[in-house]
């Protein structure tokens, strides 16, 4: 949806999307588990900033766009780090809630040379309800990103109003 510049407040955004909010923690090296109480060693891991439509923000804001996200973390460590990572490019996390009784979502990556898989715990990658989108953030953005619209099951049925 393209609005008119006129009709926005002074400190809009250029572009807003509803965050699938998640760090990833990448795994590489010996990645296929063993299981029965095996241990074995990878090769390496990093926790990165996750979530499509975070990292779309954070794109946008390095380029000089006025980026924003709205959603839900936990009140954790990975919620923490997501907000600091976001905050740090310059994305605005205004309208980003935290909630004790919330955990922040995790993409478990396992990879391997020309392939990876997986392992999703949603938490608050879907907790952002249609009561969350008012008519006020029509006049806080340019435009609206949808992105991660197969795991924003909560969101399907409302993103045409």
């Amino acid at each position: 949806m393209q609005l008119q510049s006129n009709n926005l407040a002074p400190d809009a955004w250029d572009v807003a999307t509803v965050s699938d909010m998640c760090v990833d923690l990448v795994v590489s090296g010996n990645v296929r588990p063993e299981f029965h109480q095996v241990e074995q060693i990878v090769g390496d891991y990093s926790l990165e900033l996750g979530g499509s439509a975070n990292i779309f923000a954070t794109q946008l804001a390095k380029l000089g766009a006025r980026a924003g996200v709205l959603g839900y973390v936990g009140a954790d460590m990975f919620g923490e780090f997501a907000l600091q990572e976001l905050d740090q490019i310059g994305v605005d996390t205004t309208r980003v809630k935290k909630l004790s009784s919330l955990k922040t979502g995790i993409g478990i990556h396992l990879t391997e040379k020309h392939d990876r898989a997986i392992l999703t715990y949603p938490g608050s990658i879907d907790a952002t309800q249609a009561e969350d989108l008012d008519e006020t953030l029509l006049h806080f953005c340019r435009h609206w990103h949808l992105a991660s619209y197969f795991l924003l099951r909560n969101l399907r049925s409302s993103w045409p109003q």
